[in-house]
């Protein structure tokens, strides 16, 4: 018995009415722990084994905890699929609303062992290399009320993906991020049939373009979530189309190689963003940046990669977003300087915890050493080139700041990490 199966035990002997009960990244807690848990604590509400060693009498939580309602056995990899068979047909938590079997060696049977699970709600099978288009066909029949299913980098189909549109009409948050497979055909069929859909999380899938996004834009009204990042064939006519159809848009992610132009005009008229992330935005200019921050006043995240045509006038504006907790300006042009900093961020964005700046923005010591003894902020981090000054010992007394300074000139730092015991990441 290992010294954390003995811990494990003391917890389950002392604490009989635990309810919740979370075990991360344990490698050392075996089937021996596991199971004095188990049977000494019948009222587990949430059990989570994330990345643990454990491979056996994983069954006996379905003998043992039938008041289960959140299962996460992610990163479980010592846990074969015939034990997910013994779990399917131990089952007696009918409340079992959420489970989650990412990274992990079930396959197809081990789903349609699981059949009795009626009351599913939120399915994660993340990156479950086994599973194929049937696996993922019999999760979404038997488990009629599912209202979140994510099935990242799996294999599905588009006629699979067709089939869970018309099967469960009750979803309305899907992640189908990395499936290689699917066609614009594959979420035409999709949103066709599941017209309750909130959020539609596919990025990195190569082959959508633009039709994928206008089917979002036609048959899902509800939508608030999107995010195509990376998808090669997206342009500004896509993201243009789906701002202008769907007023109650409140997150957009468009990480990718496309450039945008028109599609801020019609961004700015969805008055419930929230969040924004956009690459490429060469065109972005003063009038449309200040269009776009008078338009959305509840934003809470601002990400834009690539605006060499914003200065210190036009970050002005910002001092409207009084929501705005991250900002994320890359590849910035050296008209943005201190007065940004000292002006904008330090006394009218009371409630941002993260900042990041990179590119040829001209941040001095001066400023630095203002945004490390602003309290409210949680991460700060510059990518600048070139940087003018150095980063004093001073400035890494704040252990919860993360200072991540790339310092692209020909200076000797050495110093400085000898005069903290904080982090600096170079």
């Amino acid at each position: 018995m290992s010294s954390d199966d003995t811990h494990l035990e003391a917890i389950a002997m002392i604490c009989t009415k635990l309810r919740n009960f979370q075990l991360l990244r344990a490698k050392l807690v075996t089937s021996v722990g596991l199971q004095a848990l188990i049977m000494n604590c019948p009222q587990l509400e949430v059990l989570v084994l994330e990345n643990s060693a454990v491979s056996e009498n994983v069954h006996m939580i379905g003998n043992y905890c039938g008041s289960l309602k959140r299962l996460n056995l992610s990163g479980a990899r010592n846990i074969e699929n015939d034990e997910i068979v013994e779990l399917g047909k131990a089952a007696r938590f009918s409340q079992l609303q959420m489970l989650n079997l990412s990274r992990t060696l079930v396959s197809d049977s081990g789903i349609e062992s699981l059949k009795g699970l009626q009351g599913i709600r939120q399915a994660v099978l993340n990156t479950c290399l086994k599973l194929t288009d049937a696996g993922i066909l019999c999760a979404a029949q038997q488990w009629t009320t599912l209202n979140v299913l994510d099935i990242t980098s799996s294999s599905i189909s588009d006629s699979a993906l067709t089939q869970i549109g018309k099967t469960v009409t009750s979803l309305f948050d899907i992640t189908v991020s990395h499936c290689w497979n699917i066609t614009d055909n594959g979420i035409r069929g999709l949103v066709h049939g599941a017209r309750q859909l909130r959020t539609i999380r596919a990025d990195c899938c190569r082959a959508l373009s633009d039709e994928s996004l206008f089917a979002v834009a036609t048959h899902c009204p509800y939508i608030q979530i999107v995010d195509f990042s990376y998808c090669g064939k997206v342009t500004d006519t896509g993201l243009f189309t789906l701002a202008n159809s769907c007023a109650r848009l409140r997150e957009v992610w468009m990480f990718g190689y496309g450039e945008f132009d028109k599609s801020y005009a019609a961004l700015s008229r969805c008055k419930q963003l929230r969040a924004l992330a956009i690459t490429n935005a060469r065109v972005l200019h003063a009038s449309v940046f200040h269009d776009l921050v008078m338009g959305c006043p509840l934003l809470e995240i601002l990400i834009i990669r690539c605006a060499p045509r914003l200065n210190n006038s036009d970050l002005k504006y910002l001092v409207k977003l009084r929501y705005l907790r991250v900002l994320e300006l890359h590849d910035t042009s050296p008209h943005i300087s201190d007065v940004t900093v000292l002006d904008v961020f330090m006394p009218h964005c009371p409630r941002l915890t993260k900042l990041h700046i990179s590119g040829r923005a001209r941040i001095s010591l001066t400023a630095q050493q203002a945004l490390l003894s602003a309290r409210h902020f949680e991460e700060v981090s510059f990518n600048l080139y070139p940087v003018f000054e150095p980063v004093l010992p001073l400035l890494m007394r704040r252990k919860n700041m993360n200072m991540n300074m790339n310092m692209n000139m020909n200076m000797n730092i050495m110093p400085l990490l000898g005069a903290s015991n904080n982090a600096l990441i170079m």
